[in-house]
């Protein structure tokens, strides 16, 4: 990634100088960089800090192409020196890249339904559990608000319950391509959410 003076503007560089945690900079950076590159090369042809991406009163970003603002609908993640994002013109989506790793049980009775536990317990697959909720809580604008129990993935089936239930045409994707990574990526299917 090069230096943040070559693609921030203003704006961003603002909210970045009252970032006073090294990886929350390094992690700001990362995603907004992934997500300029990703709009000037495939959505619109500019220069990087033609591009704006600062958060919404939500918390998901807000992007501005050229000053005004642009009705793509993106999402970023970062995760141990990696960022990610993804962008359509037409659906919301989300996007969560996350580390391999071990975690505890405790963890991922929390996190996860028995459903789920009973389909594995490798830290790959729940790490692949782990990102693909995420990113569908992105898709719903609820982040972590939500509980991680209300969205359940039955094989290839997504079952929502409490505040969730009723939702439907959500379809998630997996990238496992970048070693001791998984990537999700969300979108909803048949229009805008």
């Amino acid at each position: 990634m090069p230096a943040v003076e070559s693609f921030f503007t203003d704006g961003e560089r603002t909210y970045f100088d009252t970032l006073k945690i090294e990886k929350r900079r390094r992690d700001y950076a990362l995603g907004r960089y992934a997500l300029k590159k990703l709009i000037a090369e495939n959505f619109v042809k500019t220069s990087l800090k033609n591009i704006e991406v600062l958060k919404s009163a939500d918390g998901y970003p807000n992007l501005s192409i050229n000053g005004a603002p642009s009705k793509i609908y993106v999402s970023i993640s970062h995760s141990n020196g990696y960022g990610a994002a993804c962008a359509s013109e037409t659906n919301k989506v989300g996007i969560d890249i996350e580390l391999i790793e071990e975690r505890s049980k405790a963890w991922a009775e929390m996190c996860f339904t028995k459903t789920e536990i009973a389909l594995g317990s490798s830290a790959e697959y729940l790490t692949e559990l782990w990102a693909k909720k995420e990113a569908v809580l992105k898709v719903l604008n609820v982040g972590l608000t939500a509980a991680m129990h209300q969205i359940e993935f039955d094989g290839n089936k997504i079952n929502f319950y409490g505040k969730l239930a009723g939702t439907d045409g959500i379809k998630v994707e997996t990238n496992k391509g970048l070693k001791n990574f998984i990537t999700a990526i969300s979108f909803k299917t048949g229009g805008i959410l």
